[in-house]
């Protein structure tokens, strides 16, 4: 089985771990078996499944996609007959295969599904998964508030669906209308939106921000209605937005100018692996991480030195001295020591030294330090390049209210604390702050240092 470069892996795992990898479904997930024993993807099975309601002379030609087949038969016998047959299909149990089942077993916080079937729910429920959802709906505005305090997955239908539970009654109800079928509905679902009155809600469009992480699975990426998805999205080629990551579906090699477009103005990256290998490893790891994290928590200094280098300018010192304190739980619990240069000691020969021989540093960022042309420099010169998977893990401290974004860049900015992003000095109670980022510091020590 082929693996996740540990690069990639690195960084998909800290977007984990700050809950901002958003999973993006594509209608290429979903699969069935047709009578033949072939698995094919769901919407071939549901655009034969709708062929069947034409009259045998006024068929169209095998191999017409789902667009069109809809379309014909709106023209042919109207749009009722098309959502019956829609809603026949969907009645009947339909698979959840396996990568949907892996992909379920995976704590995301949000799940954006652009296929028109719900399998991933399924999936969601077959592990006992808390979810919520909602759809867009192209031709009757469905608004809700998207609240990030909410523990449950969260599942947008971004081509609609057949049936949606209400979060308020419990009740489901059907959304037929909701659903993009005919080309015309790929018009004026483009249309909508992407104009004002009928985007998604703000409340989502706010947390789908540029400290998010994307997975795609389960597209083709030589589709050109992707461009407009990842538009939708919010995603951009901001230098402090983070970089995404795809498996690329379907029959045909990716083209190399579509993968240029979207790495240069969306920071996409494509893992050249099968969506099979990617899973089985993802889940492989993440489960690993989980067991090692669940161990006792002496264990995880047994026998070895976790060293930490906090990096300031000299006007933060007493900002510093909170960091320091802040951080002596884990001075106690493990064998955690951070280093301090000596009287008398050359401060750039003490620096190479400390940067060399530690497991953390942390940037502890304010106006004072970048204003800091010297430590700007190590910043970008030494500090950045040290970011490396198993050896040393830099993580940006916010201590005070400055324009911290153009400075962090990668998968850094995963790793930027406290969690929240505020910095410690907004902090009603900075005490809060402090037990913040003590504890994201320990649950690194245990996923990284076991």
């Amino acid at each position: 089985m082929d693996q996740i470069p540990d690069r990639d892996w690195a960084k998909l795992r800290l977007a984990f771990e700050n809950n901002a990898l958003v999973l993006v479904v594509g209608p290429l997930l979903s699969t069935m078996t047709d009578a033949k024993g072939n698995t094919i993807p769901m919407a071939e099975a549901l655009t034969r499944h709708i062929t069947e309601e034409f009259d045998e002379t006024r068929r169209p030609p095998e191999g017409a996609d789902l667009p069109t087949v809809a379309g014909l038969l709106v023209a042919d016998k109207g749009r009722a007959t098309l959502e019956v047959a829609i809603d026949t299909f969907f009645r009947k149990p339909l698979p959840v295969n396996t990568l949907q089942d892996t992909l379920a077993q995976l704590p995301f916080r949000i799940i954006i599904n652009v296929a028109r079937d719900k399998q991933i729910c399924a999936a969601l429920e077959r592990h006992n998964v808390k979810y919520h959802e909602e759809i867009y709906n192209f031709r009757q505005p469905r608004d809700f508030t998207y609240l990030p305090t909410d523990t449950r997955t969260f599942v947008y239908h971004f081509l609609g669906a057949v049936n949606c539970k209400d979060d308020s009654t419990g009740q489901v109800g059907k959304t037929l209308g909701s659903l993009v079928m005919t080309g015309a509905d790929q018009v004026e679902f483009m249309k909508q939106v992407v104009q004002t009155e009928r985007k998604i809600p703000n409340s989502l469009l706010a947390e789908l921000n540029d400290s998010k992480t994307y997975l795609f699975v389960g597209f083709d990426f030589n589709d050109w209605y992707l461009r407009l998805l990842l538009y939708c999205l919010g995603m951009s080629d901001e230098a402090d937005a983070m970089p995404s990551w795809a498996l690329h579906s379907g029959a045909n090699e990716l083209n190399y100018a579509t993968s240029v477009f979207f790495s240069s103005r969306y920071r996409l990256n494509f893992i050249k692996l099968s969506e099979a290998d990617f899973m089985q490893d993802f889940l492989a790891r993440y489960n690993a991480e989980l067991a090692q994290a669940d161990e006792p928590q002496a264990a995880s200094a047994e026998g070895r030195q976790i060293n930490a280098l906090i990096v300031s300018d000299t006007a933060d010192e007493p900002l510093r001295q909170d960091f320091i304190r802040a951080l002596a739980p884990l001075r106690m619990r493990y064998n955690f020591h951070i280093h301090e240069t000596l009287a008398g000691e050359d401060m750039q020969a003490a620096f190479e030294r400390q940067m060399t021989d530690s497991h953390f540093v942390f940037p502890l960022i304010s106006v004072n330090f970048l204003s800091n042309d010297d430590l700007i420099e190590q910043f970008y010169d030494k500090i950045l390049p040290a970011d490396t998977p198993g050896k040393t893990i830099v993580s940006p401290v916010l201590g005070g209210v400055c324009q911290w974004k153009p400075l962090i860049r990668g998968a850094v900015l995963n790793a930027v604390m406290p969690n929240n992003l505020e910095p410690v000095s907004k902090w009603a109670d900075p005490a809060a702050a402090w037990t913040d980022i003590l504890e994201e510091v320990e649950r690194r020590i245990k996923t990284h240092f076991p």
